[in-house]
């Protein structure tokens, strides 16, 4: 069933989930690996590009 222009995610409310995301996700307690930024960068873009949304247009 493809998307409508109803059921598609608001800009504001993509990017407040998306810096949700990042920000549960650089939650570190000192002990953190070094490429734990790329890391979130990677989960971050991924999230993006995997969306129906994206991918429909």
């Amino acid at each position: 069933m493809p998307l409508s222009a109803s059921s598609v995610a608001l800009r504001n409310d993509a990017e407040a989930e998306l810096s949700a995301l990042i920000n549960q996700l650089s939650q570190c307690t000192g002990s953190c690996a070094p490429e734990r930024s790329a890391t979130i960068a990677k989960a971050a873009c991924t999230s993006v590009l995997a969306s129906a949304e994206l991918l429909l247009q």
